[in-house]
């Protein structure tokens, strides 16, 4: 176990286990507000995670963009907050997911967004986002895209080959581009160059 920090709502609970699952360790954390954790990712050069979510409040040393905002927090081996990166638009963004690219320490997060991230522009009532970050938590890249309608990203995976992306999801309402909507939701994947651009 690492230590506490929050208090509000709804917090954060990261609980370790052994090979055999017995419990090894527990972190609490969140800030004043409510916070859901959706996706984590395992390091295995170092034994680390990083946990991605959503909160309403402000987490420690961050500050709040609006509404919910996406976070991505790094923790070591021991369950410790290495570090925090907390950030969104002015409305409603959640991560759902996230991948461990091993050649560089990166992450990939995807979620959704009802605004339009830094940098970046809406294409509709809702779109979905991949952004990467660095082995330190700082954003290099942010990708947002979408139809008209509502769009989410819900899981993401690392091709070791090439760095790049699959993202997937689903989309209400609306048509990617230089797609067709087959009615009601449609699922999709989407590939996602090392760079952040769209292949198809």
């Amino acid at each position: 176990g690492a230590g506490e920090w929050g208090g509000g709502g709804g917090d954060l609970l990261l609980v370790g286990s052994g090979v055999g699952g017995e419990g090894v360790g527990t972190t609490r954390l969140g800030t004043s507000g409510g916070e859901s954790a959706r996706g984590v990712a395992f390091n295995p050069a170092d034994g680390s995670y990083a946990v991605v979510g959503h909160t309403d409040g402000a987490m420690p040393g961050q500050s709040s963009a609006g509404g919910d905002d996406l976070f991505i927090i790094k923790f070591s081996a021991a369950g410790e907050a290495v570090w925090t990166t907390q950030l969104g638009s002015s409305s409603e963004d959640y991560a759902y997911g996230v991948a461990f690219n091993p050649a560089d320490g990166s992450y990939a997060v995807v979620g959704s967004t009802d605004g339009a991230l830094p940098g970046q522009s809406s294409a509709g009532r809702r779109d979905l986002f991949i952004i990467k970050f660095s082995s330190a938590g700082e954003v290099v890249w942010t990708t947002q895209y979408g139809s008209s309608g509502f769009d989410a990203a819900n899981g993401v995976a690392c091709n070791l080959a090439d760095g790049s992306y699959a993202v997937v999801g689903d989309t209400l309402g609306g048509a990617l581009p230089g797609q067709a909507s087959a009615g009601g939701y449609d699922l999709f994947i989407i590939k996602v160059s090392s760079a952040g651009e769209v292949v198809w």
